[in-house]
């Protein structure tokens, strides 16, 4: 007797492929790898210095303003610019806030760059 559970598995698989909002938190991901590109083409010696320079970027209070009105743009364009949206677009106020921008940055460049030699 066949499984008639089998199609719901495999199109619950398959569901994200269907919704737009996969595909722009891919984007989301990969918008550094322009940046790792462009710097490996000109100084590939010194590639490791993209990570470093991120560091003092990310302290920059603003820095979390264009990361969140980036994520909102992409991840939940129907909420740009409410003050109710689930992402926030505010300059970091707390030490907390200023290294999890840093963590963010960091994360998304070793992401780029796998998918780059991937």
């Amino acid at each position: 007797m066949p499984d008639s559970s089998r199609p719901t598995r495999f199109r619950r698989l398959l569901r994200p492929l269907a919704q737009p909002v996969t595909y722009t938190r891919w984007l989301r991901l990969c918008v550094p790898a322009g940046a790792i590109a462009l710097w490996g083409v000109f100084a590939p010696r010194y590639l490791y210095l993209i990570g470093v320079l991120a560091v003092p970027v990310g302290l920059i209070p603003a820095v979390r303003v264009g990361k969140g009105i980036q994520a909102q743009v992409l991840l939940v364009p129907d909420e740009r610019g409410r003050p109710d949206a689930t992402i926030a677009a505010a300059p970091a106020t707390t030490w907390q806030e200023r290294w999890r921008t840093v963590l963010g940055l960091e994360a998304r460049l070793i992401l780029a760059a796998v998918a780059l030699t991937a």
